[in-house]
């Protein structure tokens, strides 16, 4: 029954017995067995002992308590102030006789042992549930229509989206930060964050897994949103110790903290910090991140749009040069230039962090199974992948360089961070960050004497 009917009963209970209402005192939403702290029953008590009220009418008595531990105290309240209880389901309780409190704690009792067997068949019922890889109930969840089956085609594309765009090496900020801009909100019309996308693909619904107190099942009714390889990828990103949870401030600048100075210290070292953008009188530059720099003729600077233009060329010139592809944008274009070794041991890191969680208990022997054959499946089609393969055929240089434009902030980030070395070399302000040139076929050519890109790459 509502609140709202239990208090249209208790009043009519009032006039009928000619009681006068001083207070009304509701907990709505908070069960009275739940443990949770109750502020409107904590009021009603202390405005007992204040002797603001000299009796107390509620529906029933398990609107009031339904843990013997909430009755007694109860009791030594309204005992000792002779307080009568008005029950509109039980008539009065007398707390001051002793038949009085027996008959109360009597009925808390009953109260108790329904409450338990409703608890005993609502667990029972969750268990069957789980057994059978249906629904657990509840909210909406994302990617999933009503019915918490049926693939709701747009939240669904989207998860499947993110999921590659985490293992790519796009942030979590950047996924909610572009679900915000596209006005797409939680079930609960939430706005979406960077920790709401993160908890949001670590869900075993998205691979199709049911869970159940904190274990897998088994599989599902309801569709996958994503790979079983993708998911257990995914969490293996965001569960990452040395990942950084938190927001902080965002990089906004493709060499931020990944360009290095190049200034000569005193002692004939180079400085080798990292660079940071400021903004002097309008203009961003990028500049030595060192704090207590030594004395030097000058650390290395460089105006950020420039270094940037000409960082961004001279990587995606490189890596077409060398055969690797940034067009194909559902391969990592930071795992474009990881080569079959390196992959080879980041599956087998992968199936020992498995078997790990199977003997912890954190997965099952069936998921284990599962992701042993999946990972079995990928390092024999990298085995027959031929040496010299590079993960690429396209030629075109432009739709290399568009492909590049279309990439994430962060994607740059990573691709750039994975592929080449750059440093800001400390030159005299009057060496522009690049200019052009021409070569033999008629190209523009970026040329640097203020900045060094050494490419990493393997083929």
């Amino acid at each position: 029954m509502s609140v709202t009917d239990q208090l249209r009963d208790c009043r009519d209970y009032a006039a009928r017995m000619g009681l006068t209402v001083v207070a009304e005192i509701v907990d709505n939403d908070i069960s009275a067995y739940t443990g949770k702290r109750r502020p409107g029953y904590e009021q009603l008590l202390e405005r007992l002992v204040g002797g603001d009220f000299d009796a107390v009418l509620a529906w029933e008595d398990s609107r009031l308590h339904r843990r013997p531990v909430e009755l007694e105290t109860y009791i030594d309240v309204c005992e000792p102030r002779g307080i009568p209880t008005y029950l509109v389901t039980g008539g009065v309780v007398d707390l001051s006789t002793s038949s009085g409190r027996t008959n109360a704690r009597i009925r808390g009792a009953l109260a108790r042992e329904y409450v338990d067997q409703l608890k005993d068949r609502s667990r029972r019922g969750r268990d069957r549930r789980a057994r059978e890889g249906l629904p657990a109930g509840g909210k909406r969840p994302f990617g999933y229509q009503s019915d918490h089956i049926t693939v709701d085609p747009a939240e669904g594309a989207m998860v499947t989206e993110a999921t590659d765009a985490v293992i790519r090496g796009e942030s979590l900020h950047a996924i909610a930060k572009k679900w915000r801009a596209a006005g797409v909100t939680t079930p609960g019309g939430s706005e979406w964050t960077g920790s709401r996308v993160g908890e949001l693909l670590k869900r075993p619904r998205n691979a199709g897994l049911r869970e159940h107190r904190g274990e897998i099942k088994r599989t599902a009714v309801w569709e996958p949103l994503v790979t079983y390889e993708a998911w257990v990828a995914v969490c293996e990103i965001l569960n990452d110790p040395a990942r950084i949870r938190h927001k902080g401030n965002q990089p906004r600048y493709l060499g931020s903290f990944i360009y290095r100075c190049g200034a000569q210290l005193p002692d004939g070292s180079v400085c080798g910090s990292f660079m940071r953008v400021a903004r002097s009188r309008g203009v961003r530059s990028y500049r030595c991140s060192l704090k207590d720099r030594p004395r030097t003729p000058t650390h290395a600077t460089a105006l950020q749009v420039d270094a940037d233009r000409y960082v961004s060329w001279f990587v995606v010139n490189g890596l077409h040069e060398q055969g690797f592809s940034l067009v194909d944008t559902r391969t990592s274009a930071a795992a474009a230039v990881v080569d079959r070794e390196k992959r080879h041991a980041e599956l087998m890191e992968r199936q020992t962090s498995m078997v790990r969680r199977n003997v912890a208990g954190l997965i099952s022997d069936a998921a284990l199974d599962e992701a042993l054959l999946v990972i079995a499946e990928q390092v024999k089609a990298l085995d027959e992948i031929p040496a010299t393969q590079t993960v690429s055929d396209v030629d075109d240089l432009a739709a290399h360089r568009t492909a590049w434009d279309d990439l994430s902030l962060d994607r740059q980030r990573a691709v750039l961070r994975d592929s080449a070395e750059v440093t800001i070399l400390a030159t005299s302000p009057q060496v522009p960050a690049y200019y052009e040139t021409t070569n033999a076929e008629g190209e523009t050519v970026l040329r640097s004497d203020r900045i060094r890109v050494e490419l990493r790459l393997e083929v």
